[in-house]
């Protein structure tokens, strides 16, 4: 096809050819390979180089070098076209992207800084991601600011902008940048699901809802809209119509536990606990992890008087946050509710051997051991009394010394005013002295002729987490507490969620 000088079916030909699949080579068989597992390591070894891989690897040199060939023959007869050969390299930067190789496609983008205004808003625009991506705000305005001085009617750079204003909580700019990208391409979904982040933040939910009957008419199969609307109409009070729009995301994503626990909140809100705790099951099901799930659910079966119960999601919930002792103060609760007084005792003991200094479990230990006629319990009670009087050491301490240093502060500001009374008395004496001047206020540098820019702080490291979260978080919260079942001296009242 070549020599005949069709260049149209030549091209044609050298996509079909890409279009045949590709052996695997000898780094994929090893990325695909488990370290852990010994077996597959050994079989990897032991075909490592025999003749099936032998014929792999030359069957793969021949393939590469008949595609280099046609490549060649393709380039020579492009006609000279080197914005399709920048934007193959563009598509190259992409495909580092979606391998996460960043610093490839980094290094691949900047070759295009001093290229063509097209092709160089584009390079700055997906450089301007990735380093958002990365939290490197300075960088991500930059080149920001580049793409859009190249070509300021490009949505995704203004998006870009958008983004980097929203992370630094500038939400007006961000709200602008946003609305900018819309005016020029109305069908921006990012720009669109940002803004409505951004409008949230200002509390504008008037308009939020106006843009998210848009947003569904767009998308309308997306559950993160039915998300966003319930969330908003759950803000303003709107429980009823928000567990619809909670039921209809559910009904696209059935195995989502997090959707599970947010129906249940709802229905909770209601006053309908039968009712709720069948979706926190559900969510408890399709998600064990939840911490808020499993407390809900202890909470519940310890205010219906059901300890036997609960001690299963108080368990969970101390597998899930070890390093918090309510979970295994409730544990242990449970236990001695029940009547289980020995597995009550070996969880106090383990809670004393891993957390020494609470005063909680060494009082619950002085009673067990008193009601057992155990006799630990004057040893409990000497680390009862040595671990308060340590308290009250330290506590001691913390007030000398914040009296100190606030003792230490009156000191430099009493003396900050003498220097000031002193200095202002001898200025006033030797302008007594010397006939004044006027002033030049045209040449005169102060505070309204400043011309070094005012220095803005980074932000990267208070990245949000509304830009990266699959579906936002509800941030209402139960209007009314669970009720407390326990006595004065039981811990687990305290220690039930708010």
């Amino acid at each position: 096809i070549h020599t005949l000088g069709q260049r149209d079916k030549t091209r044609r030909a050298f996509s079909d050819l890409l279009k045949i699949p590709f052996l695997s080579s000898d780094d994929d068989y090893q990325a695909s390979v488990d370290k852990e597992d010994k077996h597959a390591n050994l079989v990897l070894e032991a075909t490592r180089d025999d003749r099936l891989r032998q014929f792999e690897r030359k069957r793969r040199r021949f393939a590469e070098h008949v595609i280099v060939t046609a490549a060649k023959i393709v380039g020579n007869n492009s006609d000279g076209d080197f914005v399709g050969a920048s934007g193959l390299e563009i598509q190259k930067a992409i495909a580092y992207l979606r391998e996460d190789n960043f610093p490839k496609a980094i290094s691949t983008l900047k070759e295009f800084e001093k290229a063509e205004a097209k092709l160089a808003s584009a390079a700055a625009t997906n450089l301007s991601f990735l380093y958002f991506l990365e939290k490197d705000l300075n960088n991500a305005h930059k080149y920001a600011d580049l793409a859009l001085k190249t070509d300021k009617f490009n949505p995704a750079s203004l998006t870009n902008k958008g983004n980097c204003c929203y992370a630094q909580e500038d939400y007006d700019k961000a709200r602008y940048y946003y609305e900018e990208a819309l005016n020029i391409d109305a069908g921006s979904v990012e720009a669109l699901h940002n803004l409505i982040l951004t409008l949230m933040k200002s509390k504008q939910y008037q308009r939020v809802k106006d843009l998210l009957h848009k947003y569904s008419i767009i998308q309308p199969t997306n559950a993160q809209v039915c998300c966003l609307m319930a969330e908003v109409l759950q803000r303003t009070n709107d429980v009823e119509h928000a567990k619809s729009w909670y039921l209809q995301a559910l009904s696209t994503h059935r195995m989502d536990g997090h959707l599970h626990q947010r129906i249940g909140e709802v229905i909770d809100l209601q006053g309908d606990k039968s009712d709720a705790i069948q979706y926190y099951f559900d969510a408890f099901r399709h998600n064990p992890c939840d911490i808020k799930t499993l407390e809900w659910l202890a909470s519940y079966y310890i205010e219906t008087q059901y300890p036997e119960k609960a001690v299963e999601f108080c368990a969970q919930a101390a597998l899930v946050k070890p390093g918090e002792i309510k979970w295994h103060l409730m544990v242990a609760s449970c236990y001695r509710r029940t009547g289980d007084y020995t597995a009550a005792l070996e969880k106090y003991k383990w809670i004393h051997q891993h957390f020494p200094d609470d005063t909680d479990c060494i009082q619950f230990l002085v009673k067990i051991s008193t009601d057992l006629g155990l006799p630990e319990r004057e040893m409990y009670e000497n680390e009862l009394k040595k671990v308060n009087k340590m308290k009250e050491i330290q506590l001691q301490r913390k007030t000398s010394a914040d009296k100190s240093s606030n003792i230490i502060k009156g000191r430099k500001i009493s003396q900050v005013e003498n220097d000031g009374s002193h200095s202002k008395h001898n200025d006033n004496r030797q302008l007594s002295g010397h006939k004044r001047t006027p002033i030049d206020l045209v040449h005169t540098e102060g505070v309204f002729s400043q011309q070094e820019p005012v220095t803005v702080p980074s932000f990267a490291d208070n990245f949000t987490q509304d830009m990266t979260d699959g579906r936002p978080r509800t941030a209402i919260r139960k209007q009314e507490a669970n009720k407390s079942v326990f006595d004065e001296n039981d811990d687990a009242a305290e220690l039930l969620p708010d």
